[in-house]
């Protein structure tokens, strides 16, 4: 066979393994290229949570206290990064509303979120970010709206059914919130929030025996790290009369959190009430040194004080009595 008569066939092998070795390559691209584009819609999402983490109960829990601008422009650092990696990512851009919302401009807060529910109406996370920003707009009724949407959406959603409870709460309706914090509850026993805020539903009604066994829950839950629920379940020992239970919360709270007044202020009160008067006095001292704004520590400082010059002069009147009958004796 001569090389002339092989020739084509040679040349139409090479031209099919040139097109093969062509098409691998383009879906070694695009696969390339799609398993990179997760890759980035992962990182967007790692430091979506990142975020929240910092911004605690901020995008999922309206009445958090409010962070302050250096943990909103760490949130907000993280959230550009994140949409760096991958610009749809509508769950970053709502908490970015949510934080311009907090830093006082809920009008453009509102624009942009109006704006992004129009390209997005499928994600839990924007509605829920809806419903913050309109609660503190003060428009509670359609936030309950953005909330039930949300939980529509995703059911295991456990930051929209705890802030329906909240809003529940917030407009007395006991029964309604009760559930609806329980079942958030249910949905993720380690999201601190819920049990917060019933416990503390607990205490005003005065049902000390579900109070005890919330604080129980919560510490297997590992939640008594958190400020807000250490105070709760305190307060509700405190207000069941038992005063050395509740010392003994307060005290793991300024172990926490030595930089918080809160914890300063609770010990001191319950001191107050055991009778401990110049112990109290030093705790609510300390407070009023972190805070010194802070009314209330004012007033319990003010009623300390009181009660510390009430009992001096009565242990001034019995020893002067003692001393007066010993005189009479001699």
């Amino acid at each position: 066979m001569s090389w002339t008569s092989v020739k084509p066939y040679i040349e139409a092998l090479v031209g099919i393994v040139s097109v093969a070795a062509l098409t691998i390559s383009i879906l070694t691209w695009h696969t390339d290229r799609k398993r990179y584009a997760k890759f980035q819609a992962g990182s967007a999402l790692d430091k979506v949570a990142e975020a929240e983490e910092i911004l605690k109960g901020r995008e999922g829990s309206f009445e958090v206290t409010e962070k302050s601008a250096e943990d909103l422009a760490r949130a907000d650092t993280l959230l550009c990064q994140a949409l760096r990696s991958d610009p749809d990512c509508v769950d970053a851009k709502s908490i970015q509303a949510v934080i311009v919302a907090q830093r006082g401009q809920i009008g453009l807060a509102l624009t942009e979120m109006d704006s992004l529910m129009r390209e997005n109406t499928t994600s839990a996370r924007v509605h829920r970010a809806y419903a913050n920003i309109l609660e503190l707009h003060g428009d509670d009724e359609r936030a309950m709206k953005e909330l039930s949407s949300a939980r529509d959406l995703d059911a295991s959603d456990s930051k929209a059914v705890y802030n329906i409870a909240y809003l529940e709460h917030k407009r007395g309706d006991v029964g309604s919130a009760t559930r609806d914090y329980r079942a958030a509850i249910e949905l993720d026993h380690y999201f601190p929030q819920p049990y917060i805020n019933l416990v503390d539903l607990y205490r005003s009604q005065k049902r000390f025996t579900e109070t005890d066994g919330l604080c129980k829950e919560a510490i297997e839950a590992r939640h008594l790290a958190q400020l807000h629920l250490l105070l709760n379940c305190g307060e509700a020992l405190r207000d069941a009369g038992r005063l050395d239970e509740a010392y003994l919360m307060g005290v793991g709270a300024i172990q926490r959190y030595p930089e918080r007044p809160d914890g300063f202020g609770f010990v001191a009160e319950v001191l107050r009430r055991q009778g401990r008067l110049e112990e109290a006095a030093s705790k609510c001292r300390h407070a009023r040194e972190l805070n010194p704004m802070e009314a209330t520590l004012s007033a319990l400082d003010s009623s300390i004080a009181t009660e510390l010059a009430s009992r001096r002069v009565g242990q001034h009147k019995r020893t002067g009595r003692s001393q007066h009958q010993g005189g009479k004796r001699s």
